[in-house]
């Protein structure tokens, strides 16, 4: 099935797309609405879930094999949703990522 997600190169992917956020503002919403519009709409499922270290927040990731599009989202206590990031091309990697076998450059 799905291996370990390269969750440091999404984050180093999402520094674009959050700096465009903060100009035209975060896409927010009932966490309940959010997962099905990603799910329903762009037809990803999720690959990533995880806890935030202080505990406000579960990051969530999903993905769309055939697309191979991803979405990052973080869901806050209160229930409320917000898209962090979303990008296309994603990779499974088992361990270490190796640039050069992946394709992807750093």
């Amino acid at each position: 099935m799905i291996k370990w997600f390269v969750f440091l190169l999404t984050l180093c992917f999402s520094f674009s797309t959050l700096a465009q956020q903060q100009q035209n503002g975060p896409v927010c919403a009932d966490a309940k609405i959010m997962r099905e519009k990603i799910t329903k709409e762009h037809k990803e499922i999720v690959a990533f879930t995880g806890l935030t270290n202080n505990g406000k927040a579960v990051l969530e990731i999903f993905v769309n094999e055939e697309t191979r599009k991803w979405t990052l989202i973080g869901t806050k206590p209160d229930g409320i949703s917000c898209v962090i990031s979303h990008g296309s091309v994603y990779d499974f990697v088992k361990g270490e990522l190796v640039p050069e076998k992946s394709g992807f450059t750093l």
